[in-house]
């Protein structure tokens, strides 16, 4: 079953990396030299995107397994020192950011948003209570207007602002 899933994805994906040259010249009129270097930025896209949220994941993964080793021994050590209390509300940060509600799941544009701002460091000064509501206020931006959502997911503006 695997084997057939990857091979009809692959077939699709090529398929329509074939077409889409021939779409953008002859239905909406492209010049030829044009609709290949959209085509040459589209494969270069795909195959660097992966490239950034694998490091986006990985870091933001090796933080919260750091967070969490350290939640447990300061609840058995107790307190903690200035900057152990900083990396605790951090983490605390980022599990109330990656809690996704069980039927309004985030969109991929919105998990994008999310870990950009995670990583850039935006939600830092946002208290975990008012986490939610800056989802909510990027779900409704997203929503709104794409280019302010793309915005805010690469600058991370106004997102702090709002809540």
């Amino acid at each position: 079953m695997i084997f057939f899933t990857e091979m009809w994805e692959r077939f699709s994906y090529y398929g329509m990396r074939a077409l889409l040259v021939l779409y953008l010249v002859n239905a909406l009129g492209y010049q030829r030299a044009d609709a290949l270097e959209l085509y040459g930025i589209y494969t270069g896209l795909v195959y660097l995107s992966p490239l950034v949220g694998g490091y986006l994941a990985d870091r933001l993964r090796l933080d919260y397994a750091q967070f969490l080793e350290l939640e447990l021994f300061t609840r058995i050590e107790g307190g903690g020192d200035e900057a152990t209390r900083r990396a605790l509300d951090r983490g605390r940060r980022v599990r109330a950011a990656l809690v996704q509600p069980s039927l309004a799941p985030l969109s991929q544009g919105e998990q994008v948003a999310l870990l950009c701002a995670l990583e850039a460091g935006a939600l830092d000064d946002v208290s975990v209570d008012a986490i939610g509501a800056v989802r909510r206020g990027l779900r409704a931006a997203l929503e709104s207007s794409c280019a302010r959502g793309l915005m805010i997911a690469v600058g991370c503006i106004g997102m702090v602002e709002q809540v």
